[in-house]
């Protein structure tokens, strides 16, 4: 009896070691990659031909680098790379107008994605997209993106703007980082190319209207939650100016800190960008 019970605990010892391992393996492919590059190009835009992988690399309107495993492996988890299925019909990678690399050392592996469709490089893996995975890559998009009129797009009034983002922070005491400090350890980079995506930027965040003046400047200093830095937002203007502003998770506020707005919890979670709902 003795011995029966005791292979009855060696094998649940196994099994137990093989669940934890299992799981240990699923941590490990989740954050094997140190670094993901997501290239964007607008998902309805006509153009004359089918665009490539490296059309949209040298094309891109928006990109996003992710740094560090622990987030690249939220990537991986939120694009859901296992679930494409093998199509052997259908490997034709059709008008890219998405790029995604990973990657581990000096290796990169290549994602790409049409209108209708997330695929391995080769285009033999696929899913379908749902619009909430195209809504997320396009970042601030507006349904009229397409149909800007001529009027519209001479009264733009930016260049790009370059978006340092270092995760939000509860602590105004610890872990406090300034805007170089944000630019420099960010986990999260967003490059705006032109002035219509810049301009949607600026409409979203409501960076375009006037700020409430800050009337404690004097007393900036002793309210260090003010200077909590986690996102920086660079903004160039046409004239080849650049403007910038810094958010903590309470307000965004001027570079010089002469105007602020309370910002709300969409505006928080816009940034998290591949974290779990």
């Amino acid at each position: 009896m003795k011995n029966i019970l005791a292979c009855v605990f060696c094998l649940l010892a196994l099994a137990g070691s093989s669940i934890a391992g299992d799981a240990l393996s699923t941590q490990s492919n989740d954050a094997a990659y140190d670094q993901a590059e997501i290239y964007y190009t607008d998902w309805y835009m006509t153009t004359i031909a089918a665009l490539s992988p490296d059309d949209v690399r040298s094309g891109w309107s928006i990109k996003i680098t992710v740094k560090g495993q622990e987030e690249t492996a939220k990537l991986v988890r939120w694009a859901r790379f296992d679930d494409m299925q093998a199509d052997p019909e259908n490997q034709d990678l059709g008008d890219v107008r998405l790029v995604i690399d990973l990657f581990k050392g000096g290796e990169r592996t290549s994602y790409n994605a049409n209108q209708f469709y997330l695929m391995s490089k080769d285009g033999q893996k696929r899913r379908k997209l749902t619009p909430a995975f195209r809504a997320k890559l396009a970042m601030f998009d507006k349904p009229c993106i397409g149909k800007m009129s001529y009027e519209d797009l001479i009264t733009l009034q930016y260049g790009n703007a370059n978006i340092y983002f270092a995760g939000w922070s509860d602590s105004w005491d610890e872990d406090v980082l300034t805007p170089e400090q944000v630019r420099e350890k960010g986990f999260l980079f967003i490059q705006l190319r032109n002035s219509i995506r810049t301009d949607l930027f600026m409409d979203w965040a409501a960076l375009n209207k006037e700020l409430e003046v800050e009337k404690n400047m004097d007393k900036l200093d002793s309210q260090p939650w003010r200077k909590n830095v986690r996102l920086v937002v660079d903004v160039s203007a046409e004239e080849g100016s650049t403007k910038s502003y810094y958010a903590n998770n309470i307000s965004i506020s001027t570079g010089d800190y002469s105007g602020f707005r309370i910002i709300s919890d969409v505006f928080l979670s816009k940034f998290m960008l591949f974290d779990a709902p």
